[in-house]
């Protein structure tokens, strides 16, 4: 074969290579990065989610957390929200806090949550619903029961962990959104801190 034709022929030969190597990666990368199904978000952005499932309204509570936005925060609830802890935090609370608990409405519960999220004293907050154990109590065209387990983490003046499992009464209002109407806390089987316990104790000590 002369020189030329086969100096035309070896590149001919190596750009088939390139391409076909390239043809391969692209193949494999589509494998490797082949959709899937959709999934909670597990990071927190900037910008609230319009209320319209009661997933947005979590999605908006962790985001409040996340953020130390009690702007946010606020808008989680209805007027005549109600908070209930669990009956061993409100007895072991109580005990030192008389009253701790008492009449916990809207005010309360965004009062409380502004303290504890004011970024002067908080260094750090991150919230965070284990979707996988979600139990879906009742629902109608209006309300919604979900419960769910929960995990929070502050730093005030060090790091501190909090779990438990929230039942969340939600109401869709006439403005088409959903809101938190009622929220029932519950220890976790660790017996651990919970979300419910802190906010007595906050309030106690504000």
């Amino acid at each position: 074969m002369p020189r030329s034709r086969q100096n035309t022929y070896s590149k001919s030969y190596g750009a088939a290579l390139v391409i076909m190597a390239c043809a391969g990666l692209a193949v494999l990368g589509a494998s490797c990065f082949s959709t899937r199904d959709a999934v909670p978000p597990t990071t927190v952005g900037d910008a609230p989610e319009l209320p319209l499932t009661v997933w947005d309204v979590l999605y908006n509570m962790t985001l409040a957390v996340g953020n130390r936005q009690p702007v946010t925060y606020e808008e989680l609830f209805t007027a005549n929200f109600l908070f209930k802890p669990d009956p061993s935090d409100s007895a072991e609370v109580e005990k030192n806090f008389p009253g701790a608990y008492a009449n916990w409405n809207y005010n309360i519960e965004t009062g409380v949550m502004e303290h504890i999220l004011d970024p002067v004293r908080c260094k750090f907050a991150r919230l965070e619903f284990f979707y996988e154990n979600e139990v879906i109590v009742d629902f109608t065209d209006t309300t919604y029961i979900l419960q769910e387990d929960y995990s929070l983490l502050l730093q005030h003046e060090v790091p501190a962990g909090y779990s438990g499992r929230a039942r969340f009464f939600f109401r869709k209002d006439v403005d088409g959104y959903w809101y938190i109407e009622r929220w029932v806390d519950y220890l976790n089987e660790e017996q651990v801190p919970s979300w419910g316990r802190l906010k007595g104790e906050t309030r106690a000590r504000m």
